[in-house]
């Protein structure tokens, strides 16, 4: 008896202290008894609605979008005030996304936005302001206080149909205080959301511009530049800050349809953003899938088209999002693996920016429900890092290309005059003398035989010479037969076995002569830093990919020392990796110490 006395006390005295608490402050919150129904009918605003069916639900959380959830949804709880008569009394919902409308006992008392029926994108709207709406005078009552919420909760009948961050009273609470005080505390909230979305705003901005200001350097030799234009523009687009829009009354576009319009693109600008530096899919896949994920696209765009089939268009694009970006990730780790410059930036950018997508997966929707938001700059400024590495390793490399290129022009200088003055020119020389002594008429035969013959040498040389800066064969007898005379010729002069098992392929002409320069440097290098005996090559065609692979039996070396290939100072490797990728391909070196080595070059067979 005594301990439930005691526990009666201290109950007493609990909501004594709450009471005084909620006095001191004017702000009462509304958390226990919340319940919510999806679909939309104009009797549930009213105070006399029989609600006991209703779902009970937690504030805040984020509301579930299923398969045909519809996508208005609507709040209500009962509540009961100490001091109804209290004047000058507002409703605070700290934190709801998107459009509301809110009753109070059957009474509108304010909404934000418009709130819009499945498959609408063309609407502007906030995605996190605080609402407070002033309570009319007399309003309140005593007991069964009825507050009513109208939102949407995503923007078709399907799952997951919802923008980015959910739907919902989705952090903070609701509360009923007064007006003047409360206002305060939204002003406030409304600074730091300005603040934030300012930050991402110029953040974004600042990224786009520095990529337009490479565009004219870029464009051309990165081939995937242009994709990280696109990602930058659609990105800073889906980020956009519509809570400005709506503090500053800035509607220019809409919102809704802008922050759509972006989400269905990124996953295609993605996964091509990383294809266009890989090409390790065929064209025609390629080509299949972004003519399927237009017609979605489409689809879901365009009005007028009738609900079930935005609703196939709606899955039919998840299953190319998920692929997409399953893609980006994949391709992201095989740079990790290939040891690509920027690779490390790149993987940890595409990470973040997925798992930055669903709120859900972050805990307690930080930085102000802006996850994506803030996934998105990280996104885009990895990329951005991976790009400054990629041309600072260039640079370095051309710095050390130029430098070889001003050493090998003297030399090849130097060797030719010394081919010239010792072969040819020795020759000609010989070829003159003759025809002076051929001036006496009984030796002029003799001196004219002679002096055919030394002519004869001269164009023998002279074609040497020729076929050493540019193989005559391969523009009379075609590739295949180039590269066999050229194998042929190596096992000569070194005396090692070089097989060719060669396919005939469709490759361009202006190709050729970079499969052939291609082949000469691996196999030098195989000879020269491997000392191979036995080089085998294939070249073949793979899925509209043409596939050269050069392996020997040399004595390997360390693929993670970079010197090891390049004691030439760079210039063998520097120039085999630009011919690779003037053809729009990729290569592969694998090699173990005292295992040999083997290079794979794949390119595609289209001319790009």
């Amino acid at each position: 008896m005594q301990q439930t006395a005691t526990r009666s006390i201290f109950t007493l005295m609990m909501l004594f202290v709450l009471s005084a608490q909620c006095l001191a402050t004017d702000k009462m919150p509304l958390a226990e008894g919340w319940q919510f129904r999806q679909g939309d009918n104009p009797a549930w605003s009213t105070a006399e609605l029989d609600d006991n069916a209703w779902e009970s639900v937690n504030v805040p959380q984020l509301l579930f979008q299923g398969h045909g959830t519809p996508v208005i949804g609507w709040y209500r709880i009962h509540f009961n005030v100490v001091n109804p008569d209290i004047a000058n009394r507002a409703i605070l919902i700290e934190t709801i996304r998107h459009a509301d409308e809110t009753w109070l006992n059957g009474i509108k008392i304010g909404g934000l936005g418009e709130t819009y029926g499945a498959w609408d994108f063309f609407h502007t709207n906030p995605q996190s302001l605080p609402r407070l709406y002033k309570i009319p005078d007399d309003l309140l009552q005593s007991k069964n206080n009825v507050l009513v919420i109208k939102t949407n909760v995503g923007f078709g009948q399907a799952w997951g149909a919802m923008f980015p961050g959910g739907a919902g009273i989705t952090k903070g609470g609701v509360y009923l205080g007064d007006y003047d005080r409360l206002l305060e505390e939204v002003h406030k909230t409304e600074l730091q959301i300005i603040t934030l979305d300012s930050i991402f705003a110029v953040l974004g901005l600042v990224d786009l511009l520095l990529i337009i200001l490479l565009i004219k350097t870029a464009l051309g030799p990165v081939p995937e530049f242009r994709w990280l234009v696109v990602n930058s523009f659609f990105l800073l687009v889906g980020a956009a800050a519509h809570d400005i829009n709506y503090v500053y009354s800035m509607d220019l576009i809409s919102t809704n349809f802008a922050m759509i319009t972006a989400m269905l693109i990124l996953p295609y600008s993605t996964a091509m953003y990383f294809w266009s530096q890989y090409r390790d899919l065929n064209s025609r896949y390629i080509t299949i899938l972004t003519f399927s994920w237009a017609l979605g696209v489409i689809a879901l765009l365009l009005p007028g088209i009738p609900p079930l089939l935005k609703e196939i268009a709606w899955y039919f694009w998840n299953i190319h999002a998920v692929i997409f970006f399953l893609y980006a990730i994949i391709a992201a780790f095989k740079g990790l693996l290939y040891k690509r410059i920027g690779a490390y930036a790149q993987f940890f950018g595409i990470i973040i920016y997925v798992v930055s997508i669903r709120s859900q997966w972050l805990p307690d929707e930080l930085f102000g429900h802006r996850n994506i938001q803030f996934g998105s700059i990280i996104y885009r400024y990895a990329l951005l890092f991976a790009y400054f590495q990629q041309l600072t390793h260039i640079r370095l490399d051309f710095k050390k290309l130029s430098a070889r290129v001003v050493g090998i022009t003297e030399n090849v200088r130097h060797s030719m005059a010394r081919e010239l003055h010792d072969g040819i020119g020795q020759y000609l020389a010989s070829a003159k003398l003759q025809i002076n002594l051929a001036q006496e008429p009984e030796k002029a035969n003799k001196h004219l035989q002679l002096t055919q013959s030394e002519i004869q040498q001269a164009v023998r040389e002279l074609r040497r010479m020729i076929n050493g800066l540019h193989p005559v064969v391969l523009d009379k007898a075609g590739l295949i037969k180039a590269l066999q005379s050229e194998c042929d010729s190596l096992n000569k002069v070194y005396g090692i076995s070089i097989t060719l098992d060669a396919k005939d392929t469709k490759i361009a002409k202006q190709n050729e002569i970079h499969i052939f320069r291609i082949l000469q440097e691996c196999i030098t290098n195989s000879i020269k830093h491997g000392e191979s005996t036995r080089i085998e090559v294939r070249l073949s065609t793979q899925k509209g990919y043409v596939v050269l692979s050069i392996a020997d039996n040399g004595k390997g070396f360390d693929i993670n020392n970079t010197a090891s290939y390049r004691e030439d100072g760079g210039f063998g490797f520097i120039s085999l990796q630009e011919r690779i990728t003037l053809l729009n391909g990729r290569i592969d070196i694998f090699s173990e110490l005292g295992k040999g080595s083997q290079v794979y070059i794949k390119f595609p067979i289209a001319d790009n």
